[in-house]
């Protein structure tokens, strides 16, 4: 009797998942993801992805192939991929005139392709395949650097990091689009929800996915939760001790500079001075690397959002 109870239940569980599987294939036999929609909704038209050559070798060709089925199967018929004709690497670590330059060209050629985002590979050491995701500039609207140093952040790409990229390809796209508040926080919540934990990732890109992880619980937390911003805190610290201050001393301060930023914000919420002191100290440990003679406009944003924090500790004092 308890083996027929037992068999009956799998077999019951067993349709479920079936019919479940069967509902989500669409007319031409795709797997539909119930995003596809929402997305195509929430952006009025089809997102436009420019894809440049990730370079010439077959390890770059399978990474492009991959990217774009990754794309695809995450925003289905609500994106288009364009592929480029020429190479575009980013490197690390630029002076600020280079970076300049690479993102006004970047921009030229969103321009020319009329696309939404420009996915490049950055140039580093190792396999690790990263990515730099630059998003079309509005004319209505400029483009503070502050704005581009909290969103110029490299995104892993590998199978077990796509949803980590599928997160940050929707952000990139709604600074593009400007996607009203109300529609792109739904849908970067489900997206977010996808996440897989960053203990399984390998010690090597770990540090890279815990970064990105605490960026996007940062967006939500910026418009809503709490808890959102301070799981952000808890990545960022989390990230410090996998990253080398001495292998990788402007990184190891932007993570500093990030984790500043998101105390600040909870000790404006909370009133707390405790944390924003602790802002206070995390910006002053990124400026111990971002000096002004080894990286004058990173110094600069740093100085800027110490400034703010001062800012709102003295206003609490009073």
């Amino acid at each position: 009797m308890v083996n027929k109870l037992t068999w009956g239940a799998f077999y019951a569980g067993a349709a479920r998942l079936w019919n479940d599987w069967i509902s989500r294939i669409g007319s031409n036999g795709v797997l539909r993801n119930p995003l596809h929609k929402e997305i195509g909704a929430a952006a009025g038209r089809r997102i436009r992805v420019l894809l440049v050559p990730l370079g010439n070798d077959p390890r770059s060709f399978a990474l492009a192939f991959l990217l774009r089925r990754s794309i695809k199967h995450a925003f289905g018929r609500a994106v288009d991929v364009v592929t480029g004709a020429e190479p575009f690497a980013w490197n690390s670590g630029e002076s600020f005139e280079l970076f300049t330059q690479r993102r006004r060209l970047a921009q030229q050629l969103l321009q020319e392709n009329r696309c939404d985002v420009l996915i490049i590979r950055q140039s580093v050491s190792g396999s690790a395949s990263l990515l730099r995701l630059v998003s079309a500039e509005s004319k209505r609207q400029a483009t503070s650097y502050l704005q581009i140093e909290k969103f110029d952040l490299p995104v892993l790409f590998s199978f077990r990091s796509r949803h980590v990229f599928a997160a940050r390809l929707f952000v990139a796209a709604f600074q593009a689009i400007h996607i009203s508040e109300s529609l792109r926080i739904p849908i970067l919540k489900k997206m977010i929800g996808r996440l897989t934990p960053v203990a399984k990732a390998p010690a090597q890109v770990r540090d890279s996915m815990l970064v990105n992880h605490a960026f996007l619980y940062r967006l939500l937390g910026e418009v809503g939760s709490l808890d959102d911003l301070k799981r952000a805190m808890q990545g960022y610290h989390d990230a410090l001790l996998e990253l080398s201050r001495e292998r990788d001393p402007l990184t190891w301060a932007g993570v500093q500079d990030d984790l500043g930023d998101v105390l600040r914000i909870i000790g404006d919420k909370e009133q707390d001075a405790s944390t924003l002191q602790q802002a206070i100290v995390a910006f002053n440990e990124a400026l111990s690397e971002r000096t002004r003679e080894r990286a004058p406009m990173l110094w600069a944003a740093t100085q800027s959002n110490l400034g703010t924090a001062l800012a709102s500790l003295g206003a609490q004092k009073q």
